[in-house]
């Protein structure tokens, strides 16, 4: 997520009465959410061909 979508995210948060600690909690979940979404779309993407895990392993390779 980006800053202002955060921003954004956390002031309507707010506005539903949600306490800081709540928000926190509320972030740190939308945050692991937003990973393993990311992970299963890049599995699904390596299973329909339209992603090359074998580029991203020698880029990063490379960059060590």
């Amino acid at each position: 997520m980006s800053d202002k979508s955060d921003t954004v995210l956390i002031e309507f948060l707010q506005q539903r009465g949600h306490s800081q600690e709540e928000i926190d909690k509320i972030m740190k979940r939308l945050a692991e959410h937003d990973a393993e979404s990311m992970r299963e779309s890049i599995f699904d993407s390596i299973a329909g061909g339209s992603f090359n895990l074998d580029e991203i392993i020698k880029q990063a390779l490379e960059g060590e």
